[in-house]
């Protein structure tokens, strides 16, 4: 279903909550209630990493005896693939693709235009259950960095600042590529998907490890199958989950 949102502030404010996972525990969950679904008060195991056309965060949760692992995705310069924000865990899946693909454009310096969550609710809800749009115009109509205080939970603002610092001075000195083009002109792979399994927690190993590990495997496992196609992704997956699990 398409849609067109404009935001009264920077577009960077729009653009980097895609890269800021953290968020989706306490704004979604944990201040107001489950706004998606229960198991996404979870804290995460967060991971970040470059892709050849922008970076994903690789987030890993612990719910019951199953591991969701989730991978948002930048394309930049300004567009972004997330899986579905109904999503449920409660039975395995795997590789569950994109369910929103959005573009961040700005209009201004103050507005954004994100082409693609609608902001007419009324004005006590709002204040009562805030989401992403209160969020990001709360900021001010352009956020002062210098008055941030970042910490580690931030790594992924600052990792999609530095691609988007780089970019702009590639641009102006005139030795940008364009990553979103191919020889062949075929499909250009993509790393957006959800997979939960049934990892039960080992006494044997500290929980958080286990998971990172789990989420570490599907990140390195999207990026050597990126040449296959959806079929063969899932299977490589599924077979990666069940190797892992035999280990565990």
């Amino acid at each position: 279903m398409p849609f067109s949102l404009t935001t009264p502030c920077n577009w960077l404010q729009v653009y980097e909550n895609t890269q800021d996972p953290i968020h989706t525990v306490f704004l979604h969950t944990r201040m107001t209630g489950a706004q998606f679904g229960e198991a996404w008060s979870e804290m995460q195991v967060i991971d970040y990493r470059a892709t050849p056309i922008g970076m994903i965060n690789v987030q890993t949760r612990r719910w019951g005896d199953l591991a969701w692992n989730r991978t948002t995705e930048i394309i930049l310069p300004n567009g972004n693939q997330t899986g579905a924000i109904w999503e449920q865990v409660e039975g395995e899946k795997f590789f569950r693709r994109v369910a929103i693909t959005r573009w961040m454009v700005p209009v201004d310096d103050t507005t954004t235009r994100t082409i693609g969550q609608l902001p007419d609710r009324p004005y006590e809800e709002v204040q009562r259950v805030p989401g992403d749009y209160e969020a990001q115009v709360s900021q001010r109509p352009i956020a002062v960095h210098a008055l941030e205080h970042l910490g580690s939970t931030d790594r992924g603002v600052v990792m999609l600042r530095n691609q988007i610092r780089r970019g702009i001075r590639s641009v102006a000195d005139g030795s940008h590529e364009n990553p979103l083009r191919t020889d062949d002109g075929g499909p250009i792979p993509t790393y957006c998907q959800d997979t939960i399994f049934t990892i039960p927690a080992n006494s044997r190993l500290n929980d958080r490890d286990l998971l990172a590990d789990f989420g570490r495997s599907i990140a390195d496992e999207l990026f050597s199958n990126a040449a296959l196609k959806h079929d063969a992704r899932e299977r490589s997956l599924r077979d990666m989950c069940q190797n892992l699990y035999d280990k565990c």
